[in-house]
C-alpha cells in the first residue's frame, strides 16, 4: 500500500510541479525582495527617510485638509506616525485602482512630496507578489498557487525520506537533482508556512472565522447612541491628544483619519515599526473622544495575536536583519526548486525518447 501511496504522491508532485513552476519561481524570487521592502524604499527615496528628529506643531486636521484639496478623487485613510527610519507624517490616500503616499512635516504642516507604492521596479515586484499584476483576480490565482505549494511541500517531504542514494553521493553523481533535494529539505517546512499565511490574504475572512471558533477574539465595537448628538465632533488634533492619553509614553503607530460612522482604533508601537503585529490600541468614538476599548498589547486575546502572527511570519519583521536573510534564502531556494524541478523532468523524458527510438 506503501508503495502505491508514494506513485500517486511522486506524480502528483511531478505535475503539480510543472503546472507552479513559474509561479514558484516568481513568487520566490518576487518575495526574496520585498522582505527588504523597507530598506530599498529607504534607499531609493532618501527625501522622506533622512532629516532631523520630528517636532510636532502643525495641525494635523489642516495638513489634513489640504491633502484633500491637492489630491482630489483620493480618500485619505490614516496618518503613518514619524519612526526611526522616518521623520514625516505619511499620509495614505486611496481612490479606485490607484494609491498615493503624501509625506508632511509634522512641525510645520508643508507637504515634503508623495510616492506612488506602485511606482517603479520595487512597485511592480510588489504587485507582482501581491496579485500577480492581475488584480482581484491575481490575488484569488494567488492564494490558489499557495494551496498547490502547500501540497508541492508535503509531498516532497514524504518522496524525500528514505532515499536510496545520499546527498553527498547524489552530488557526484547527479548535481541537478541534489540541489533539488537539499533545497527542498532546507526549505520545505518554511515554505510550508509561508504559503498557509500568504493564503491569508486571499480568504481573510475565512482565517478569521476559522481563529475566531477555535480561540478567543475582541468581540466587535460598535458606536453607541447619542442623543442628542454633539453639535461638534473634535478635532483631529484633539482626537490624537485624547488617544496618547491612554498610552503615555509610547509612540502612536497608526492614526485612522475619523469618520463618524464608525469607531476610530489607534495603534501604538510596541516594537520596531517593522513590527506592525506588535502593537497596543485603543479605540475612541470619533463624534465625542470617549475611549471605547483599551487594548495593551499583553491584554490582546489569543486569536487576535496569532492573527497577527500569521502577517508578522509572512512578512519576517519578527527577528531584524538575520530573520530577514534567511526569509530572503527561502524565497531564492523556492525560485531555484522550480527550474531545477523542470530540468530534471525535461532529462527524464529525454532519457525516455532516447530508449524508445533505440528500441526501434
Amino acid at each position: 500500500m506503501s508503495g502505491k501511496i508514494r506513485y500517486l504522491l511522486a506524480r502528483l508532485h511531478l505535475w503539480l510541479g510543472l503546472l507552479l513552476a513559474v509561479y514558484a519561481f516568481l513568487i520566490g524570487l518576487s518575495g526574496a525582495v520585498i522582505v527588504f521592502k523597507d530598506d530599498l524604499n529607504a534607499l531609493l527615496h532618501p527625501q522622506f527617510h533622512t532629516g532631523a528628529q520630528p517636532a510636532f506643531g502643525a495641525d494635523p486636521g489642516r495638513v489634513l485638509e489640504q491633502v484633500r484639496q491637492s489630491y482630489p478623487g483620493f480618500r485619505p485613510l490614516s496618518f503613518t506616525w514619524p519612526h526611526d527610519r522616518m521623520p514625516y507624517w505619511m499620509i495614505f490616500l486611496l481612490r479606485p485602482g490607484a494609491s498615493l503616499e503624501v509625506y508632511a512635516d509634522p512641525a510645520t504642516g508643508q507637504i515634503i512630496g508623495t510616492r506612488d507604492p506602485r511606482a517603479g521596479w520595487l512597485g511592480w515586484v510588489e504587485t507582482l507578489h501581491t496579485n500577480l499584476l492581475w488584480a482581484q483576480p491575481g490575488r484569488l490565482a494567488n492564494g490558489y498557487g499557495a494551496m498547490g505549494l502547500l501540497l508541492l511541500t508535503t509531498s516532497g517531504l514524504y518522496l524525500l525520506w528514505p532515499r536510496r542514494r545520499t546527498l553527498p553521493a547524489l552530488w557526484r553523481h547527479d548535481r541537478p537533482r541534489f540541489c533539488h533535494y537539499a533545497l527542498g529539505a532546507a526549505s520545505a517546512l518554511f515554505i510550508t508556512g509561508l504559503a498557509f499565511t500568504g493564503a491569508c490574504y486571499t480568504w481573510s475572512k475565512q482565517y478569521v472565522a476559522a481563529v475566531s471558533r477555535w480561540m478567543q477574539r475582541t468581540p466587535e465595537i460598535k458606536l453607541p447612541s447619542l442623543n442628542p448628538a454633539p453639535a461638534q465632533s473634535p478635532s483631529l488634533w484633539r482626537l490624537m491628544d485624547l488617544a496618547q492619553q491612554s498610552f503615555p509614553g509610547k509612540s502612536i503607530h497608526r492614526f485612522p483619519v475619523p469618520d463618524p460612522r464608525f469607531p476610530l482604533r489607534v495603534t501604538f508601537r510596541e516594537g520596531s515599526f517593522a513590527q506592525f503585529h506588535q502593537v497596543s490600541s485603543v479605540t475612541l468614538d470619533p463624534r465625542t473622544g470617549s475611549v471605547l476599548l483599551r487594548q495593551a498589547l499583553p491584554e490582546r486575546p489569543a486569536g487576535d495575536r496569532f492573527l497577527g502572527w500569521l502577517s508578522g511570519f509572512h512578512f519576517g519583521v519578527f527577528g531584524g536583519l538575520p530573520v530577514q536573510i534567511l526569509w530572503c534564502a527561502i524565497g531564492l531556494a523556492l525560485a531555484l526548486l522550480a527550474p531545477t524541478g523542470v530540468w530534471m523532468w525535461w532529462r527524464r523524458q529525454r532519457s525516455a525518447q532516447s530508449v524508445t527510438q533505440g528500441q526501434r
